[in-house]
């Protein structure tokens, strides 16, 4: 599958799966309501964890593994790496069951959801799996199948099972849904991705994954404490209605930390086909229409959203608005440091790679004590952007001159576009009573970013 088909498919399924979610997120927030929808961000918080740290983050050597073994080699690969993750995985869910009171104390959960949470991780390492394998294979029309299936599937399942539970506990029709779909699609990919491969156990696959993943865990892991500490730590330190308000705006928000997702999942693999033929001069070129194109996105996101948001959420979350403008800052940050990321996990420096990470999450969760106490939860997102930024620089610097070849990136392209979303959020504060004068900032800036891709005849 050519670029542009790459692109569209990846970008296509995140507009229809981040589409549908849009129109149904105020469903299912008034549904819940404030309290209850808070408890479901929580839970797909530890969700998210389990599912980083329980299969080693197999996932992530399927990238690295394209250039180190042939290609008639991948799907006998995939399939060993796949058994790696799964018998981590069920390891880790024996030890979890073993210390379950350990666990509800950490978690703040009660059994039942737990074991929900570790069937729910399970199927979504699966998923997460097979995607990353699609990827890799440019059938991002396979993704997109999935994607959209797997969402429609889910939510008509949420939705049939909320509105035959009690209102107390109605969260747990939300939480179903999702797990009874991602098991049935999960387990139709684990079939396929075996019976492709036809490889249980290959030592030499597994020693491949092992130093690789392992320092992945961490880094997902600090990741994941970026992105969702904050809302555990609004809930413990104000309460869950207060989670539940900044929980829906930081979904809301999470269509740019999706589309930078598809975006990213086409990028990487003509990133390191560049690379490997050392193109410095593609890389940089396509780089640039890269980030231009996002920069784009995300200043275009921020101009329409506060309108947008009133009808999206019920006046009791309306003060989610203030806290989206730092948010999106956060998400263009986090899209800018996965330049250097990206050439870190090229660079096979995994290791440096999480503890960069480690240390960032480790300055968020101390700016959220300290903010969050005094700004509330505005406190939360102004913690997350300021962490981020921090990594945009380390991440930066480790990858220009500690992964033991030429970065293609300087200082200055960064700069530039800097500069250009900072002039955005300007934009956004002087006019942000005036929606007409924003509303045709972010028309301008759709018509210019169109224009130039009609003009290059590829959209990066």
């Amino acid at each position: 599958m050519g670029k542009n088909k790459t692109i569209f498919f990846n970008v296509l399924s995140v507009v229809l799966v981040k589409g549908i979610t849009f129109f149904t997120a105020p469903i299912f927030s008034r549904l819940l309501g404030a309290h209850n929808y808070g408890i479901v961000s929580v839970y797909l918080s530890w969700v998210g964890v389990i599912t980083i740290v329980f299969p080693l983050c197999v996932t992530s050597t399927i990238g690295i593994a394209t250039k180190e073994f042939p290609a008639h080699k991948q799907h006998e690969f995939q399939s060993s790496a796949l058994v790696l993750g799964i018998s981590s995985y069920l390891a880790f869910s024996a030890i979890a069951l073993i210390m379950i009171d350990w666990v509800r104390k950490i978690t703040h959960m009660d059994k039942t959801l737990i074991y929900i949470a570790i069937v729910a991780g399970f199927f979504g390492f699966i998923i997460n799996f097979a995607n990353s394998r699609y990827v890799f294979e440019f059938k991002a029309n396979i993704n997109f199948l999935i994607s959209v299936s797997s969402l429609l599937v889910s939510i008509a399942l949420c939705v049939g099972l909320i509105w035959n539970m009690d209102a107390e506990i109605n969260y747990f029709g939300r939480i179903l849904g999702g797990v009874i779909s991602n098991a049935f699609f999960g387990l139709i990919l684990a079939a396929v991705i075996l019976k492709d491969g036809k490889m249980f156990y290959n030592a030499k696959y597994w020693r491949f994954c092992i130093p690789i993943a392992v320092p992945v865990i961490f880094h997902a892991l600090s990741n994941t404490a970026l992105s969702q500490s904050d809302r555990i730590m609004i809930q413990r330190m104000l309460d869950n209605s207060s989670a539940g308000i900044y929980s829906l705006a930081y979904n809301f928000t999470a269509i740019l930390t999706t589309l930078y997702s598809a975006l990213n999942d086409s990028w990487i693999p003509f990133y390191y086909k560049y690379l490997s033929d050392e193109d410095t001069g593609k890389v940089i070129q396509h780089g640039d229409h890269y980030v231009e194109l996002y920069t784009v996105v995300a200043g275009g996101f921020l101009m329409l959203f506060p309108e947008v948001y009133r009808v999206f959420a019920g006046r009791e979350y309306w003060d989610g608005i203030d806290y989206i403008p730092m948010i999106v800052i956060g998400c263009y940050a986090m899209f800018l440091y996965s330049l250097s990321v990206n050439f870190e996990f090229y660079c096979k420096k995994t290791k440096y790679m999480a503890f960069i990470t480690a240390s960032a999450a480790g300055i968020n969760i101390l700016l959220n004590y300290l903010l969050i106490s005094k700004l509330g939860a505005w406190g939360a997102a102004l913690a997350t952007a300021v962490s981020y930024g921090y990594e945009v620089v380390v991440h930066y610097i480790f990858a220009r001159y500690f992964c033991g070849r030429e970065f293609p990136f300087q200082a200055r392209f960064y700069i530039k576009h800097l500069l250009h979303m900072t002039a955005i959020l300007a934009l956004f504060y002087i006019f942000q009573a005036v929606w007409i004068v924003r509303w045709s900032i972010g028309a301008w800036m759709g018509v210019y970013i169109i224009c130039k891709i009609i003009r290059r005849r590829t959209i990066f």
